[in-house]
């Protein structure tokens, strides 16, 4: 159970660290879709930001203390909120964009919150009977430089995607730009 522990507690940091630093990196798309679901702006803009310190001290809670009630009662809490603004944008009649990665993830929100609510609430009960006491320091220091270089190995393959894309665009406004002279 330990090992099983771990691995979900470090993908499900990795991911809430990912969607708190890229709300906090850009907070608009996030004002953007809080607004969507009914929140008027500056209440969305509030809740965005408090939305990404708890995601963000959710992530740190499950690298260092993933044993404590408060990190488990807090992924249940950021599952019951991502949850409920799945079923409000379902009730909408327009799709809402999902801004719950940062800028350049496309999605809506939908069906697919409302479904990952068990995932949380199961990583929340694997927390509870698979850690019993606190992660040291150095352990947890060598856990979130791990998910940092895996988020930037992410970012990277994004960006020589993209690097490849404007090489793309930039011959063929070379040959463009010969055949135009």
């Amino acid at each position: 159970m330990a090992v099983l522990a771990l691995v979900v507690s470090l993908a499900m940091a990795g991911v809430l660290l990912w969607a708190g630093l890229e709300k906090a990196r850009n907070v608009g798309p996030s004002v953007s879709t809080l607004m969507s679901l009914g929140v008027p702006r500056r209440q969305a803009r509030l809740a965005t930001h408090l939305l990404s310190l708890i995601e963000i001290g959710a992530g740190f809670g499950l690298v260092f203390q993933p044993h404590l009630v408060w990190t488990q009662l807090g992924i249940v809490i950021l599952g019951l909120l991502f949850a409920l603004a799945g079923i409000i944008a379902l009730q909408r009649d327009h799709p809402i964009r999902c801004n719950c990665f940062g800028v350049g993830v496309n999605g809506q929100l939908g069906r697919t919150q409302v479904l990952t609510l068990w995932a949380w609430l199961s990583g929340a009960a694997v927390f509870y009977h698979g850690f019993d006491q606190p992660v040291s320091l150095s352990a947890g220091a060598i856990r979130v430089a791990t998910l940092g270089l895996v988020m930037a190995t992410m970012r990277a393959v994004a960006v020589w995607g993209a690097r490849r894309e404007a090489r793309d665009d930039r011959q063929s406004a070379m040959e463009m730009y010969l055949w135009r002279f």
